[in-house]
């Protein structure tokens, strides 16, 4: 299929069944009395692991064995993880927004920012 052979579009497709589903458990979490930012940890963790198999295989076609990968991929993350942190506690915690929009949004904002830092340095093509 024509359309699968977008980096963007399988990228979108990995993040959106990823993210939906982290999501859907992080409401739930929440809902159960978790604190927001550790049942955003929690879940930021998993997710991580789960999405660098996939977008490695499959959004980038990346075959290299290279531990370099997971090692900028982690990094990445971690920093996101941070950002994510500081958002939560500065809007929720601060400007008492609630906390299912702000992660709901810092969602998509990330995302953006990670599929150009993927695409461009831990994944790109030689």
């Amino acid at each position: 299929m024509k359309l699968l052979d977008s980096e963007v579009v399988r990228f979108v497709i990995i993040g959106l069944l990823s993210n939906i589903a982290l999501y859907a458990m992080y409401l739930v979490l929440t809902k159960s009395g978790l604190a927001p930012v550790f049942s955003m940890s929690i879940l930021y963790f998993l997710g991580v692991f789960q999405t660098f198999i996939f977008n490695k295989r499959w959004t980038f076609k990346n075959n290299s064995a290279s531990k370099n990968l997971l090692w900028r991929y982690i990094f990445l993350y971690l920093s996101g993880y941070a950002l994510n942190v500081f958002i939560l506690i500065f809007f929720v915690n601060r400007l008492h927004y609630p906390h299912c929009v702000v992660q709901g949004t810092t969602i998509l904002f990330l995302a953006f920012i990670f599929f150009i830092i993927q695409k461009h340095f831990i994944f790109k093509s030689h």
